[in-house]
């Protein structure tokens, strides 16, 4: 088994690579069991996976091409944003909610709102912390004792 570069962030012995992997398949097996659940013929929900299946086949493209690994990760991120997006509409809901009563329709539409905030920002985090450990890495490596 390969040695993990110490340059590379993890987060429990997970590179964010492999982090990036895991939550792409996570939304595309998210969006699959709640359509089966809910028994929803419609297309939006399964907004989730396409937005996971960038996130995910871009995270196996930045570890079978190293060297592209840079543009990779940053696509992988603006796809985060965009789960983080698309679950402010939780917000927008429940600010309804609060203020005409009007109350939440489809608790799976909720709850996969609220899956892509969370989740969006706990990824879009990670991210941010991998790009600046890298930099903190490469700036380190630069400084001549």
């Amino acid at each position: 088994m390969k040695k993990k570069s110490s340059s590379e962030y993890t987060f429990l012995g997970r590179t964010i690579k492999d982090i990036s992997i895991v939550y792409g398949a996570l939304l595309i097996v998210w969006s699959a069991l709640i359509s089966f659940w809910s028994a929803s013929e419609s297309l939006t929900s399964w907004i989730p996976a396409f937005v996971g299946a960038p996130i995910f086949f871009l995270g196996l493209a930045s570890k079978f091409f190293p060297k592209k690994q840079k543009l990779f990760m940053h696509l992988v991120v603006l796809f985060g944003l965009l789960c983080v997006l698309g679950g402010l509409d939780f917000v927008r809901n429940f600010w309804t909610w609060l203020t005409l009563g009007v109350p939440f329709f489809n608790g799976f539409v909720w709850s996969s709102k609220l899956m892509l905030l969370i989740s969006g920002l706990t990824f879009c985090y990670f991210c941010i912390k991998s790009f600046l450990h890298v930099r903190k890495t490469k700036a380190l490596s630069n400084i001549k004792i």
